[in-house]
């Protein structure tokens, strides 16, 4: 089995029972079967929104590629938690909330990463309360990094957002420059490739993308990315749940190419 493996966008995609709201499923797919990670990408029109709901004891990991994601949440889902271009987002387990676009204009468009396969949508009533008054939803802001080297950029992380089991992080390679994987946690990952090329290698293998592709590694294959030419960005996603027996992907440090 390849240790880095092409993942082929499916083409169909389907409301799930909301109007206005297309999901089409990433991980896993038919060529590519997961443990845990489940990976879709969500696309919502303007207006468009999702029934009342939670996604029970799971974690919902989001990275907004387009547009305006909001959650509104909390007490009477009185309050809105919007997410723009660049943001992580972070949804906790049985928080309760409804997802929209509030734009007049134009989709949004987000990664949605959860330690479980398919939808695990839930939906419930409108709460009246809850604990604290809090919503349950966090956003992580886009932040910047060098031009000169590459920087991995913590996204949903335990240190950022209290997530258990599942984690993204922005991946910017500076012309030339690369970024590799030591042993560390355990888990099963996957990547895209935000903007420019790359070419990522591991456990003897080596592959080229480009902006849009996706990439399944195997549990325990350590990996390189390196730019190919100008710079790049890619979104790196971990799941960590019950996979540390076969798995340890490692963690992303800089490094020069």
């Amino acid at each position: 089995m390849c240790a880095l493996r092409r993942v082929p966008l499916s083409a169909a995609a389907f409301s799930g029972g909301s109007p206005g709201l297309e999901r089409t499923p990433v991980l896993p797919c038919a060529e590519i079967a997961t443990e845990h990670l489940g990976v879709a990408l969500l696309r919502t029109q303007p207006g468009g929104r999702t029934v009342v709901h939670h996604h029970g004891h799971y974690d919902t990991a989001v990275y907004v590629l387009e547009g305006i994601v909001r959650f509104d949440c909390g007490p009477r889902l009185a309050q809105h938690v919007d997410g723009q271009a660049g943001d992580f987002m972070f949804v906790a387990p049985y928080a309760v909330h409804q997802e929209n676009n509030p734009a007049d204009e134009g989709d949004n468009y987000m990664i949605v990463v959860r330690d479980t396969h398919g939808v695990a949508l839930f939906p419930c009533d409108v709460p009246t309360d809850t604990p604290g008054g809090a919503t349950g939803v966090h956003v992580i802001p886009a932040a910047s990094a060098p031009a000169v080297d590459s920087q991995r950029i913590a996204g949903v992380a335990p240190t950022t957002c209290g997530a258990r089991w599942v984690a993204m992080d922005r991946l910017v390679l500076a012309p030339a420059r690369g970024a590799a994987t030591a042993p560390g946690e355990p888990g099963e990952s996957a990547l895209v490739v935000l903007r420019g090329s790359v070419q990522v290698t591991g456990g003897g293998d080596a592959l080229d993308l480009s902006a849009g592709d996706w990439l399944y590694v195997e549990p325990g294959t350590a990996w390189t990315a390196e730019s190919a030419g100008d710079s790049a960005e890619l979104v790196v996603i971990r799941c960590t749940r019950a996979v540390a027996a076969r798995a340890r992907p490692g963690v992303l440090s800089a490094s020069r190419g």
